[in-house]
């Protein structure tokens, strides 16, 4: 499963759960995923630009 599909998936699952201490369980874990991503991105970016150079 992909760092997206993982994001996806808990955030799907915080939108359905009813019990709010696990809706933020979910999001706090969708938000730890989505901090991964950003820093994949960022460090993609830096390849990118050290092979441009």
């Amino acid at each position: 499963m992909t760092l997206e599909e993982q994001y996806i998936t808990l955030m799907d699952a915080a939108g359905r759960v009813s019990d709010e201490w696990y809706r933020e369980k979910f999001i706090q874990e969708a938000d730890n995923v989505l901090m991964h991503i950003n820093a994949q991105v960022l460090k993609n970016r830096q390849e990118f630009n050290a092979m441009s150079a």
